[in-house]
């Protein structure tokens, strides 16, 4: 499943499997902390729950390959950060500090996977939505995002005697390869199909019952659904190594799929939560029986 040549521009430290697997599962808790408490601090489900911590630390516990890549699981905890600034902007215009910080921590998780960087021209629509788009919080996330990068094309300039500017930066924003599906199991297929059934399935939920959230939760949510879609086309573009968008993928999946499943309204999504804990349990172990 996994490629030879992950795009990461900066890995600062090599350790060996076991220790990068300790790593990950330090970071994969720190991730569903950070998850829970965005959501407790900006209300994104209706009621108090866990289901987000618990439901990303179920998902990355069955994604096998994923333990050993500890720089993914410390980009996505940037990432993560990064939303806590851009949820604060909601109505404040002179969020001048919350959008240099938002897109500066972006640009500091690019430098592990430089794709994300594509998020951010959503994340100036995102703006526009959250009624914090001016011309000084434009001018101010631009420079958030070209300071991780002058910083780190500034060091690497010092310290290394080949200055190739291609293979440091634009190679890694543009993936040509393509991935051979032909290594996906059947198994594999049908899990993330569904799994895609599962969040359309809540999605459509949410649409139907926009009315009963707040405006400012309206506003995140449909922040959350954007970014996602956004975050899969871009996976689609570097199809080679899709694999390590998977835990940013899962970061917006869980708040959305914890949003109908918390609200207990009726049997049906109760149905749906456990078919969906029977389903991930089933794929762990199909994949440790084969």
């Amino acid at each position: 499943m996994l490629h030879d040549d992950p795009p990461f521009v900066l890995s600062v430290f090599s350790f060996n499997p076991a220790i990068n697997n300790f790593l990950s599962l330090l970071l994969t808790v720190l991730n569903a902390i950070l998850i829970q408490n965005l959501n407790l601090r900006f209300n994104i489900l209706r009621k108090r729950s866990l289901l987000p911590f618990l439901i990303f630390l179920f998902l990355m516990a069955g994604w096998y390959p994923l333990h050993f890549i500890w720089e993914l699981h410390l980009a996505l905890s940037i990432f993560i950060l990064a939303f806590y600034y851009f949820f604060d902007m909601y109505r404040q215009p002179a969020a001048v500090e919350q959008a240099f910080m938002g897109s500066f921590l972006i640009a500091v998780a690019s430098l592990f996977l430089p794709p994300l960087l594509w998020m951010v021209p959503v994340v100036w629509i995102n703006f526009l939505q959250m009624r914090a788009f001016t011309l000084r919080t434009f001018l101010a996330s631009i420079l958030g995002i070209l300071s991780p990068w002058i910083l780190y094309a500034g060091g690497y300039f010092v310290f290394q005697d080949n200055f190739d500017f291609n293979k440091l930066i634009f190679s890694r924003f543009f993936d040509g390869g393509k991935y051979d599906f032909s290594s996906f199991q059947s198994i594999d297929l049908i899990y993330f199909v569904s799994l895609a059934a599962v969040l359309l399935i809540s999605i459509v939920y949410i649409y139907m019952n926009f009315q009963q959230d707040s405006i400012s939760t309206r506003s995140k949510l449909n922040m959350i659904i954007i970014q996602m879609l956004f975050l899969l086309g871009i996976s689609i573009f570097h199809a080679s190594v899709f694999y390590c968008f998977l835990p940013f993928a899962v970061f917006f999946y869980v708040l959305l799929l914890s949003h109908p499943f918390s609200t207990r309204e009726n049997n049906f999504f109760s149905i749906l939560f456990l078919v969906f804990c029977l389903l991930n349990v089933a794929f762990v172990l199909f994949k440790i029986i084969a």
